[in-house]
């Protein structure tokens, strides 16, 4: 039988398959975490009876919900569905891709109960697969940013160059607790906006947000 899903078995005997790669099986058109939610929303989905979520940083590590958490750390989320609820998503669908998956999926659940076959171990096989697509997520990002950074400063001009404030404390060997600059941050983004120059932004893997960037000038007005 060819296999159109990977399917795990969880510790408990339990049988899931990645709800990223059903999405692509599919075609969806649509961008999988709105679609994802969007389906858990309408079709009523409980976590943790038909789907549990995952979080991954940006280096593919599993990020545990219970472990502490310092600042604003960026992760990608995957969803992992039970079969029955992978077979109701795969069939709403409504095509001849979906048809064919929810039948592979039914043929796959008899085959398990028939053959009894030993157990995989579910974060195991889903960190191993998800990883990968992480690790090229975070080389995504880091090109996008670099051309982001490179057209801002042809913008700017050649003699303008954009710092965020951590960048520009550490050139200038200054001691800026993070308080500080938030605080900073703050002061110069107003000053920027009501004098009408240019910002720019930098996407750093720590943050889920970006970091806002100021010409060196502005950092010298208010950064001490």
């Amino acid at each position: 039988m060819t296999e159109m899903l990977k399917v795990f078995e969880t510790n408990d005997g339990s049988k899931a398959v990645s709800a990223r790669e059903l999405h692509e099986q599919l075609g969806v058109g649509r961008r999988f975490t709105t679609w994802i939610q969007s389906k858990i929303e309408k079709y009523g989905f409980t976590e943790d009876v038909d789907y549990a979520v995952l979080k991954f940083d940006l280096d593919g590590n599993l990020l545990k919900d219970t472990a502490p958490r310092i600042g604003n750390g960026q992760y990608t989320m995957e969803y992992v569905l039970s079969l029955d609820c992978a077979k109701e998503i795969a069939m709403v669908e409504n095509n001849e891709t979906g048809r064919q998956i929810r039948k592979y999926l039914i043929r796959i659940e008899n085959d398990y109960w028939k053959k009894g076959l030993g157990s995989l171990s579910l974060m195991t096989e889903v960190m191993s697969k998800l990883s990968e697509s992480v690790a090229e997520l975070s080389k995504s990002v880091a090109g996008i940013n670099e051309r982001i950074n490179n057209l801002e400063q042809k913008s700017l001009g050649e003699g303008t160059q954009l710092l965020t404030i951590g960048e520009y404390a550490m050139r200038e060997n200054l001691p800026v607790p993070r308080a500080k600059a938030i605080e900073y941050g703050r002061i110069c983004t107003a000053h920027c906006r009501n004098n009408n120059i240019q910002m720019g932004q930098v996407f750093n893997k720590k943050y889920i947000n970006p970091l806002n960037s100021y010409p060196v000038d502005v950092l010298k007005m208010f950064v001490k």
